[in-house]
């Protein structure tokens, strides 16, 4: 069957099938279509163009309506181009064929080009984002030639960027975000349009040969648009933004948000959950979970980059990387195993900087993007709120600090009495302790479902329905394994395991205890620390049926500075085991 992501390449001799989408040895795409260029001739002042905040990108009155426009022009294309919104979204899972002329190795899983839980999860999306990016800015600049007073249109399209949603310092939903339709001043005059960043709506049928409707995640092949929020497998649903803000208001997304920049100072560590450590990567998974709910779109990343929020969402995550670069730019990828692979990494491969980041290729040169050359942000020609400005590296790095305590400080007291000082105060702040619970687990071990740990401190509700909305509720961690189909039902399921931690401080505050007094936490721990596991769907899975699960609490002394423009510096981790009690 020719599928509409092979038409297009099989007018120009490209596809072989549907799974194989060949280029001759020697021959190159045409990259400069859809990786944004280093410099734009167009751009008249030196500053690079600036991602924006979502909450203020909206009440732009010029960039906005721009925005808005191009991403629908971008939907609209015909499903068959593969610069199509629904090829862009398809290349990060769904429908796992290659994308544009490329193909898949011989010997790799088939779970199309997204990595996860490897230290090229940053790297590899830093391209793709640029990607999208620079189709909307050419769907931006049609639309501005449209407006017949059209110079500051024109001026505001080659600038446009994608704007990001930062969930950590505002964890809702952008409420622009909620709504089926919007009012904008488009080229004729006042409109109210369909909202493009509310969902995407599939132009027909999903073809069932590469969405098919017998996979575990089967029930989307019969969606004709994105949800949020759903709890129930009805293809007629609608997004439910309630349930989606509850979830994120319980995420504790600000503290470990937090502790990944403020505690995490080498790049493997930082960026993935393939390492022990706090990771940006297990906030990210945060993230999509609760967006998702039980069956929406972004739980699941086969079908997550469809929704047009993940492209907000991972605009921050962008972001997040670009600050953490700032406070450390010696840091980087350092070689490690990538134990599953993708479609085009074979598994227990060694991927280091100069791996490729396929399907991307250099607008100059038509070689593969790697991390090394996709390193730093101006080379894709946009920069963030934070890093604007001529300064120092002293002075960014500072500036970035401050930023990153003033967004995103936890709310225990010692946090609290740190971030409220003036910059420049010279009052001193005695070492402090905090506790977290260090969690490793097989990402396979519920039989290739996805699913969360929950974690609690006191009574845990009976009905499951009620754990993440109750008190003793402190925080979770959401698993996503690649699609794998054993060949037969006697083979066994990979073991990939996956890093995260749970912030415990906030909670241990909430019960009153003093974090300084290691013996009694410890004691507190045994007696309240509970978990619970459950699939994405709802299902409880008895701890025994989990059984790569580590748990560990650790305990670790903190310097504060005395600068708000300064980092608290941690000392060695001291583990706790016997604060684990048993689960119930």
């Amino acid at each position: 069957m020719i599928t509409r992501f092979c038409a297009i390449a099989l007018a120009l001799n490209l596809c072989h099938g549907t799974n194989a989408l060949s280029l001759a040895p020697t021959e190159k795409l045409d990259a400069s279509r859809y990786i944004v260029r280093r410099q734009n001739p167009s751009l008249q002042s030196g500053s690079l163009p600036v991602r924006r905040n979502i909450l203020e990108f909206q009440n732009d009155r010029v960039s906005w309506p721009l925005f808005i426009q191009a991403l629908k022009r971008l939907q609209a294309k015909e499903e068959s181009d593969p610069y199509s919104y629904f090829q862009l979204a398809g290349i990060h899972g769904r429908p796992y064929i290659g994308w544009n002329g490329d193909s898949k190795i011989l010997g790799t899983n088939d779970l199309g080009y997204c990595v996860h839980n490897t230290v090229l999860f940053l790297p590899w999306h830093r391209p793709y984002m640029s990607m999208i990016e620079q189709l909307l800015v050419i769907e931006a600049q049609e639309v501005a030639k449209l407006y017949p007073d059209n110079t500051i249109y024109l001026e505001a399209a080659a600038r446009l960027r994608f704007p990001y949603w930062d969930w950590a310092a505002n964890p809702a939903l952008p409420d622009i975000v909620n709504q089926p339709q919007i009012q904008i001043e488009s080229w004729n005059g006042t409109q109210l349009v369909d909202n493009p960043l509310y969902e995407y709506k599939f132009q027909s049928p999903l073809d069932r040969d590469l969405f098919p409707s017998n996979s575990s995640d089967g029930w989307f092949a019969f969606y004709r648009h994105t949800v949020r929020g759903v709890n129930t497998r009805n293809p007629k649903e609608v997004s439910h933004p309630d349930v989606v803000n509850t979830s994120l208001q319980r995420g504790n997304l600000r503290a470990n948000t937090w502790r990944a920049l403020a505690r995490s100072t080498t790049f493997n560590i930082f960026s993935s959950t393939s390492t022990p450590g706090s990771s940006i990567e297990a906030v990210h998974n945060t993230v999509h979970s609760a967006i998702g709910a039980r069956y929406g779109h972004m739980s699941y990343l086969s079908y997550a980059a469809y929704d047009p929020l993940f492209w907000l969402h991972h605009a921050n995550i962008d972001r997040l990387f670009a600050l953490w670069q700032v406070l450390h730019p010696e840091s980087f990828v350092q070689p490690e195993e990538d134990v599953f692979g993708n479609f085009i990494t074979l598994p227990h491969t060694i991927v280091d900087v100069n791996t490729s980041l396929r399907p991307f290729r250099e607008e100059r040169s038509g070689e593969w993007w790697t991390s090394n050359s996709a390193r730093y942000i101006d080379t894709f020609s946009y920069t963030y709120p934070e890093l604007q400005g001529n300064r120092t590296s002293d002075q960014l790095k500072a500036n970035v600090t401050a930023a990153i305590n003033r967004l995103y400080q936890p709310t225990n007291s010692a946090r609290k009495r740190f971030i409220r000082s003036s910059p420049g105060s010279t009052a001193a702040f005695l070492p402090t302790r905090e506790w977290s619970l260090s969690v490793s687990v097989s990402k396979f071990d519920a039989g290739g479902a996805n699913f969360r740990i929950l974690v609690f401190l006191g009574q845990v509700p009976a009905d499951p329905e009620e754990w993440e909305l109750s008190e003793a509720f402190i925080g979770s961690i959401s698993i996503f394994p690649p699609p794998y189909v054993p060949i037969t039902a006697f083979d066994p399921f990979p073991e990939v395991i996956t890093h995260s931690e749970v912030d415990l401080d906030e909670g241990l505050e909430r019960y009153g205890m003093n974090v300084e007094d290691s013996s009694s936490v410890v004691e507190f721990l045994k007696e309240e620390l509970q978990w619970r596991i459950q699939k994405t769907d709802g299902e409880v899975i008895p701890p025994e049926n989990i059984p790569s699960l580590l748990m560990e609490v650790e305990e670790e002394t903190v310097s504060w500075p005395t600068d708000v423009t300064e980092l608290p510096s941690y000392g060695a981790k001291t583990s706790h085991p016997d604060a684990i009690g048993s689960m119930m």
